[in-house]
């Protein structure tokens, strides 16, 4: 066919939204789709028209573009990558909305049923596991167990045995309650700024108060004592209040 030069390839693309202004365009122009316009869903409305179009390729852009990320080479210089804000993967402003609407209208598309019953279940698996690597840090206190448990649920997930690995999950997730039940728990508090906590870079005063925004951060570090202390008894930051 190629050979022929008659081949026809007809392909359409769909994003949830997408602003990249925090990346100044790459350089190039300044785009911002908002991913609700008067009520109305970007990516849904731009799959149903895909769909009636009957293409051969849809493009899904993107995966895992966040709108904001902390990498390690970013930290170290205090600021934050930003990205193009496409990204389908769940978030906590916009949860599995994304996710679900690609299975939708794949399965209209491809002609096969989708089910997305167990869509959340590997960001359970997630959490959970972020509970686990804070406990292994906690003194005389062993979590093989649960590792090994999470190590079998990701196994039976990637099987497809979705309700086994459920069972598994629920173990896990009563073993956490239990042990954070049993735990005991103090309270550490630090006044800004205190010898203990202080700033590295002057913060921007406004009303009385910090400005903290896109473009206003606030720099602050801990004594190293008090670091240390933190860390040797497993703390972990809860509330943070600015006055």
């Amino acid at each position: 066919m190629l050979q022929n030069h008659s081949w026809c390839w007809w392909a359409l693309s769909v994003n949830p939204g997408e602003d990249n202004r925090g990346c100044a365009g790459w350089g190039q122009t300044l785009k911002f789709i908002p991913r609700v316009w008067f009520k109305t869903n970007t990516y849904e409305i731009q799959w149903r028209f895909n769909v009636e179009s009957s293409p051969d390729v849809i493009l899904i852009v993107t995966f895992n573009d966040f709108s904001v990320i902390q990498s390690s080479v970013c930290m170290l210089k205090n600021t934050n990558l930003h990205l193009e804000a496409t990204v389908i993967l769940p978030t906590r402003k916009y949860g599995f909305q994304a996710m679900k609407s690609t299975a939708k209208y794949a399965s209209l598309w491809k002609g096969q049923p989708v089910s997305v019953r167990w869509l959340s279940q590997p960001s359970e698996w997630f959490l959970m596991k972020k509970d686990v690597d804070f406990l292994a840090k906690t003194q005389q206190l062993n979590v093989t167990e649960l590792y090994l448990y999470l190590e079998a649920t990701m196994k039976l997930m990637l099987d497809g045995c979705f309700n086994n690995a459920r069972n598994f999950l629920k173990f896990v997730r009563a073993r956490i309650t239990n042990i954070k039940e049993k735990q005991k728990i103090k309270r550490f508090k630090a006044s800004l700024p205190s010898p203990q906590l202080y700033f590295v870079k002057s913060p921007t005063v406004f009303h009385h108060g910090y400005l903290t925004d896109d473009f206003h951060k606030l720099y602050i570090q801990l004594n190293k004592t008090v670091s240390a202390l933190l860390q040797e008894n497993n703390y972990r930051v809860s509330d943070c209040l600015l006055n």
